[in-house]
């Protein structure tokens, strides 16, 4: 009977081990396809759903070929231009992370492209810097289901 405990309490720890994160940094340039693995650092071929994806903004980036994937958030690492993502397709990247938006500098995240960028986070969130939205005139979606308070932050959508 205690072999049968200890068998038990080994499967809950290694069940319970947390998945970790890994922040990927962007290397593709002003324009690059979001699959191609060689433009993450380090090079990004098996996605997870705790991913953080990381830009450095200096100049507008735009992130084009954008699947329907899950992550757990986009960190703007540093500058203040915006990363635009866009797919050409009704995709969806839908972000889990307890921060969603991590904005170490003010900068932009926009969806463009009938693309869309879900927060669909468990607990509220606060935008407390930089701008979330909606690239103008370009059909791009946002859609948050978890609350959002803005203290600082922007919302920004074309209408």
């Amino acid at each position: 009977m205690r072999k049968f405990f200890l068998v038990i309490i080994a499967i809950v720890a290694i069940s319970s081990k947390p998945i970790a994160q890994t922040t990927y940094t962007w290397i593709g340039g002003s324009t690059g396809d979001y699959t191609v693995a060689a433009n993450w650092s380090p090079s990004r071929s098996s996605p997870s759903t705790s991913d953080v994806l990381a830009f450095n903004v200096a100049s507008l980036i735009a992130v084009t070929n954008t699947p329907t994937q899950t992550i757990g958030a986009i960190q703007i690492a540093s500058g203040n231009n915006a990363v635009t993502f866009a797919a050409n397709a009704n995709n969806v990247l839908t972000l889990t992370g307890a921060v969603p938006l991590i904005y170490t500098t003010p900068g932009s995240i926009l969806s463009a492209d009938f693309f869309t960028i879900k927060l669909n986070n468990a607990t509220s969130f606060t935008l407390t810097s930089g701008t979330f939205g909606v690239s103008p005139s370009t059909g791009g979606k946002i859609i948050i289901n978890s609350a959002l308070v803005l203290d600082g932050g922007v919302l920004s959508f074309d209408v």
